[in-house]
Formats: structure tokens, sequence, C-alpha cells
């Protein structure tokens, strides 16, 4: 049998009023009446349905205003959260704040422990590059251009500067010995050979006569070198001491073509004429040959100079500058040369009949024709200076 009675009974409930339900001999206590029914498991009528609850959004800037329903709240997480609310179908138009002032700083915390070999790399790295410090602190490093793959081939290397050897070697005096030779160097080329003191097997009448030779072939090597151990005795022997002599006085590397060597054989150098084509087109038989009387002495050349070109004493402008009189300067029969000065001759016309040459100082010539003054016969006398025609 279950009975339930009311333990206490409180006019003004406090929470702490209980109800007791006995079955059998067992009294099991509860709260309150509430608490009892919904232990029992006794269900009671629907409750009336209620308000629409509200949904809380979030996205990225302001919300859209067909999003959600009225009484969401909308989050704008890449604008510092500020809160929009909907209501009669649209967000706000200014989102609230949730950000309060700043406060104040806090107090400094304790020092954490000192870390040991801790270094701080860049937020980002080429894969298998080389890390380098960045600084002397050696605390933070750096991304390189040096790789290292994963088959340990190394690339992006710049210049590279030694202070020892590289596997054992120098490369500074390796290198010094490789720039001494020549690009592409080839042994066997001719040049080389032969500016080794070599002879290439194209030069050698008989190449396997020369490898066949055992012996020295130096002065004194035995057995001696006769003329005997030659073809031709005439054109292929060794050099008498005679002939040794010449090629002793011979200068070393000689040069025909070397200045000083052909001046003192009397020659001359191209170079030092100043009109070589003119000097190779002289013909010497041609050339006229040297007067008895001798060379030209110093100032026969001036006189020659200062001489008319095709000079012509018989040149009426020659002769008249020479102070002489030409006969083509008289040109009317009769006419007399008077001298007019020293050195200075005009002619005269002849005067009428009957009329003779009167001395007068009055005129330019110093005579004149005058009428004849009579009287016996007698002579006439000229100056030196008076020439006729």
């Amino acid at each position: 049998m279950t009975q339930i009675r009311e333990l206490t009974y409180k006019a003004v409930p406090d929470g702490t009023e209980k109800v007791a339900i006995q079955e059998t001999d067992t009294t099991t206590k509860y709260t309150s009446i509430q608490a009892m029914i919904d232990a029992l498991g006794i269900t009671g009528a629907t409750g009336a349905a209620g308000a629409d609850g509200s949904i809380t959004r979030y996205g990225s800037g302001v919300p859209a205003n067909g999003l959600g329903a009225d009484n969401d709240v909308y989050i704008d997480i890449a604008n510092s959260g500020l809160v929009y609310y909907r209501a009669g179908g649209v967000y706000s138009s200014t989102g609230y704040s949730t950000t309060g002032a700043t406060g104040a700083t806090g107090a400094t915390g304790p020092e954490g422990p000192t870390a040991t070999g801790s270094v701080i790399g860049p937020a980002s790295a080429t894969d298998n590059a080389i890390v380098r410090y960045d600084g002397i602190t050696g605390e933070l490093v750096q991304d390189s251009a040096v790789i290292v793959d994963d088959t340990n081939n190394v690339s992006g290397v710049g210049n590279i500067t030694l202070t020892g050897t590289v596997d054992g070697r120098d490369v500074a005096t390796d290198g010094s010995k490789l720039d001494g030779i020549e690009a592409l160097a080839d042994v066997t080329d001719v040049t080389n050979v032969t500016a080794a003191g070599a002879l290439m097997d194209s030069e050698l009448a008989s190449i396997t006569d020369v490898k066949a030779l055992n012996q020295s072939v130096v002065s004194g090597a035995t057995p001696t070198f006769t003329t005997t151990n030659f073809t031709d005795a005439t054109n292929k022997r060794f050099m008498s001491d005679a002939q040794e002599s010449k090629l002793d006085a011979i200068e070393a590397l000689a040069d025909v073509t070397d200045v000083t060597n052909v001046t003192a054989a009397g020659a001359l150098m191209d170079s030092e004429l100043t009109d070589l084509a003119g000097v190779k087109g002289v013909t010497i038989s041609t050339l006229q040959v040297k007067p008895v009387e001798g060379a030209f002495a110093d100032g026969d050349k001036t006189k020659l100079d200062g001489i008319e070109a095709l000079a012509d004493v018989t040149d009426a402008t020659n002769v008249n500058a020479a102070g002489a009189v030409m006969n083509s300067d008289f040109t009317v029969k009769g006419q007399i040369g008077v001298a007019t000065g020293s050195g200075t001759i005009t002619t005269l016309t002849v005067g009428a009949n009957d009329t003779v040459l009167t001395a007068d100082s009055a005129e330019a010539s110093g005579v004149k024709w005058a009428a004849s003054g009579g009287g016996g016969g007698g002579y006439s006398y000229f100056s030196a200076d008076l020439f006729t025609g």
C-alpha cells in the first residue's frame, strides 16, 4: 500500500517543504510535489507553445538581411567582433562593438628560464636549402640559395674562397698551372710540337730509321758517325770546325729584318723611306751621270731658285729690267733714245726737216729739236747716252 502524506504544511512555501511517500514500510522523501511527480514519471498535460528562440550566427563582413530570422544575433569576426541584431526582417545598420576599453597594464610576470641553443627562423624556408646565421647573436637563422638535394647534389653556390686544400690539392697553385696551358691544348698539334723542340712523324723522311737509332749523336759519341753513315756524303754530313765557328759568330735568334741588323749591313728599312714606291720605281740606268765639274756647292741652289723659270735673256721684259735697250723699242724712222736720268732712257721722235737737236734743261729729256741758227759748217755733239734707231 502506498500512502502519500504531507509532512509539514506551510502557508508560504519556502522551498523546505517535504512530501513523503510511504510504500510498505519504506518512506521516500521528496523536496516538493513537483519533484515527486518528476520522480514517479507522471506525465502532465501539454503546455502552450513558447515563443521562437534566437540563433547566434557569425561570418565575415556585414550580414545580409535575408540571413536567419528576427531576434537572431550576427557576429562579424573580420571586424573586431561587431554584433548585429535582426528585428523587423533587417539587421541593425551599425554593428555594436563588443570590445571594451583597454585595461590597465598588468604586473610583469616572472622571468622565464634562459633558453640554451635555441634559434629563431623565418616564417617559411626553401626546401633543402642550407641554413645560415642572420647577424652575430647566434640565435637568428635565415634561408639561403644553396641547395643540397636528396641525392647530395649541391647547387646555387657562387664564388668559393679557400684557405686550405681540396682533397689534398692546392687549388690556387693548380689553377695557375691551368691558366698557363693553351685553351684546347693539343700535344699533337704541329705548332705545339715544333715549339717544344720536337719533330712530328710527318716531318721525318724515314721515321723507322730514326726510331731504330740506338746511340747518341753528340760530339765524341761512340761509334763515330762518318760520311759513310749517310747516303749522300756531299750534302748530308756533320759540320766541320770552321762551319761551327761560323755558326757561333752568328747572333742568337738572328733576324735579317731587324732594324739594327739592317742598318749595320748598310741597308735601309722600308720604314725609313718617305717615298718607298718612288725609290722602288727608280731605274738606275736612266739616272743622269754626275757632271765632271762635280756636285753643287753651297749657294748654287739658291742662285738657281732666284732665276725665273724658263728664263730668256732676249725677252723684252728681262732686257728692259736689266737696263738694256731692245731693237724693238724703236718703232719710227729717225727715233733716238735719250737719257732722262741715271739709268733711265726714253725715246725721242725725229724732229722736223732742217731742225737740229739742241740742249734744253727745261725739257724732261734735256734736249729738244729746234730750228737751225744758220752759219757755216760745224759739228754736232751728242751725249754718250744718246742712241739712234
